[in-house]
């Protein structure tokens, strides 16, 4: 009741507030993006159409396309922040928001479910239909001119239910992340060694940069790496709890910092760079009471019948559509089949990256690609160490690379126009697929690079060399490989890997047939692994003799 009662009380600068700081938001966090180009455009290796691009543009956008949403979204910006036609201006931005962002995130890591900008897109949606606020044109020319449509600002109906509702987005999202570690992992999530590998996962294996320092004396201290979880935990569910004291001013404000400080630490402690999320903060400050306009009272605005009901009516929609999106257990990958984006899970870092049983310490490793520059120019204005990580950061998730021609050559093509965007003069890029590996605590968490295998290459003139398979399943454990050319009868050797800390195991029934390899099935169940293929002579496509290149095994159909 006290949030109903709440909801319906006068919020004029309340509106205007928390409609500047979204277009703050809306502003910084498109130019924290790469701009379009065609050159940029030639980057992309795969699209996978996200949310409204679903249904919309199941083709790829075209640059004229793009940069006409891009000046649509410019002008409603100016719009919706001087406060003028604000309603349509914000349904307009919207609108070009979730074309944008939906094709960043359409095309970030290539097919991967990536929604990095669902909280700024939930709050315009939340935001949608609010009332200008005090500080607004609309809100000026209504009060000067009784003929002003009432469509459009309606100085007697400023009241505060869209401005927790955008409360509501935020807060609802950080809690999802505390959902899934609960529903996932439970308490082992923060007691584990959990941390410790999500830290060097993303310094050593996502980002590839540098630890700062305080990072190092989180990562050697057991009790620190542990307590940073715990922490974690409880400022992912402090936004829910100020939202649920919305009568409470001054403690809502107090719980609502839990989300500035869960952004700063996601910022300082996981190298993420979100921090115009802080500017959300203006919904957690009830600014009518602080600032004198409704202090010591709660005014309701009566409101017709219909208005009511509309009201609710939209508030039960999108929250239900939250919650169905983003904490279905029963379907828990219903956001990624649909591409429901904006609506969706966080689950991000919700796994256990520690294995059973947690009260043993033991290492971490994960997949990637390496990469190696011939002849690269000293004169370049990045560093070769540098364009190295910056490559291995871009084409961090390598299963999407595996092991197709179309896939390998829309790798080649995209690392050689990063390369041109960059202007790095070089001769030939070799790149590599190998595990990046960390021992167990205490041992040192810089990662080192083993199961090295030849990928691909690409030159300065674009001409790429690789070589591709189709794997398939034959009935039984009986597998094989399909090549187009002639490479598979050089291979003298198999070996498969399932466990980076462990070597690698020979497959010693083999036989090639035409352009086929068969094998025996090298492993039990369901399980996953890396097959390495050697030659025992010298191929144009390849770096050296007896060369080791690698496809992926899986459990059962076309990979």
């Amino acid at each position: 009741m006290a949030f109903k009662v709440a909801a319906l009380k006068p919020a004029p600068l309340a509106l205007s507030l928390g409609r500047l700081g979204l277009c703050f938001v809306v502003w910084y966090d498109f130019h924290a993006h790469v701009l379009f180009s065609e050159e940029y455009l030639n980057t992309v290796t795969c699209y996978d159409p996200k949310g409204i691009l679903n249904l919309f543009q199941i083709n790829m956008p075209t640059l004229d396309q793009l940069n006409a949403w891009i000046l649509a979204k410019d002008i409603s910006l100016f719009l919706f922040a001087i406060g003028l036609f604000t309603r349509p201006a914000g349904l307009v931005l919207l609108t070009c928001n979730l074309h944008l962002m939906g094709f960043f995130e359409s095309i970030n890591r290539d097919g991967y479910w990536c929604h990095g900008s669902n909280v700024l897109l939930l709050t315009q949606i939340a935001y949608l239909f609010a009332q200008p606020g005090k500080l607004s044109l609309d809100y000026y020319l209504s009060t000067k001119w009784n003929r002003y449509p009432k469509w459009l600002c309606n100085p007697l109906k400023q009241i505060a239910w869209p401005f927790y509702l955008g409360q509501a987005s935020v807060a609802l999202m950080f809690i999802n992340s505390f959902y899934w570690k609960m529903l996932n992992s439970g308490p082992a999530w923060a007691l584990s060694d959990n941390m410790r590998n999500i830290l060097v996962l993303q310094y050593e294996m996502t980002l590839f940069q540098d630890y700062p320092a305080y990072i190092l004396t989180i990562l050697k201290s057991e009790f620190l790496y542990k307590g940073l979880a715990i922490l974690n935990l409880l400022l992912q569910i402090s936004p829910v709890v100020a939202l649920l004291l919305v009568k409470r001013p001054i403690l809502r404000a107090i719980l609502g910092l839990g989300f500035v400080i869960e952004t700063l630490g996601l910022y300082y402690i996981m190298g993420l760079n979100d921090l115009e999320w802080i500017a959300l903060y203006v919904f957690f400050i009830d600014w009518d009471y602080f600032l004198g306009m409704a202090k010591n009272k709660i005014e309701r605005i009566e409101l017709e019948r219909r208005s009511k009901k509309w009201i609710r009516g939209y508030t039960f929609v999108f929250l239900s559509a939250y919650l169905i999106c983003g904490y279905n257990f029963v379907l828990p990958d219903f956001c990624c089949v649909y591409n429901t984006y904006p609506f969706s899970a966080f689950p991000m870092y919700s796994g256990n990256y520690a294995k059973k049983p947690f009260g043993q310490h033991q290492g971490y490793t994960k997949d990637g690609l390496h990469f190696e520059f011939e002849g690269y120019d000293t004169t370049n204005a990045i560093s070769e160490e540098s364009m190295k990580k910056k490559l291995a950061y871009l084409y961090y998730p390598t299963d999407k690379f595996l092991p197709t021609k179309l896939k390998k050559s829309k790798l080649c093509e995209s690392v050689y126009y990063a390369l041109q965007a960059d202007k790095i003069k070089y001769k030939k890029v070799n790149m590599y697929y190998c595990y990046r590996s960390v021992g167990p605590f205490p041992a040192s968490p810089f990662a080192h690079i083993n199961n090295m295998g030849y990928h691909a290459s690409v030159d300065c003139n674009g001409k790429a060399n690789f070589e591709s398979f189709d794997t398939f399943v034959n009935s039984g454990d009986r597998l094989f490989l399909v090549s187009n050319n002639d490479f598979l009868k050089k291979v003298v050797k198999l070996e498969y890997l399932q466990d980076p800390f462990k070597p690698a195991k020979g497959v010693r029934d083999f036989e090639v047939i035409g352009d086929t390899l068969f094998y025996e099935k090298p492993f039990e169940g369901d399980d996953v692994g890396t097959l390495f293929i050697y030659t025992d002579t010298l191929s144009p496509s390849f770096v050296q003799e007896k060369t080791r290149i690698h496809t992926m095994l899986n459990n059962g159909g076309k990979s």
